[in-house]
């Protein structure tokens, strides 16, 4: 991505063919930046053939992360203690209290994919 040409470059290049200057003045690197700067949504596109690229490489270093914040939670839905804490806190509804796991969860998970990145 560090190739893409930035948006003064494209501004001079795009002045360049306006004043109509022969290419050949330029170098064979400049002429190919040119002919890089005319491709509609360039650096868009980029990021998706990077994302398409590295999607496989992304899924297998999150799903050892995800199969144990998986297995996490099915030991908290399965634990006796957290039983106990419920029937204790009888004041609260449950869902608020399973609404808290499942923050604590998705926070869980988003800190260990930003962490990846």
């Amino acid at each position: 991505m560090r190739f893409l040409p930035t948006d003064p470059e494209v501004k001079v290049f795009r002045q360049y063919e306006r004043e109509r200057r022969p290419l050949d003045q330029l170098a064979e690197e400049d002429r190919f930046m040119l002919f890089f700067s005319k491709i509609e949504r360039l650096t868009q596109r980029m990021n998706i053939i990077t994302f398409v690229g590295n999607f496989s490489d992304n899924i297998s270093m999150l799903t050892p992360q995800l199969n144990a914040i998986i297995a996490a939670s099915g030991s908290i839905k399965s634990s006796p203690k957290m039983k106990r804490m419920l029937e204790v806190r009888g004041g609260l509804p449950v869902f608020i209290w399973v609404a808290f796991v499942l923050f604590i969860l998705v926070h869980l998970f988003f800190w260990f994919t930003f962490r990846l990145s």
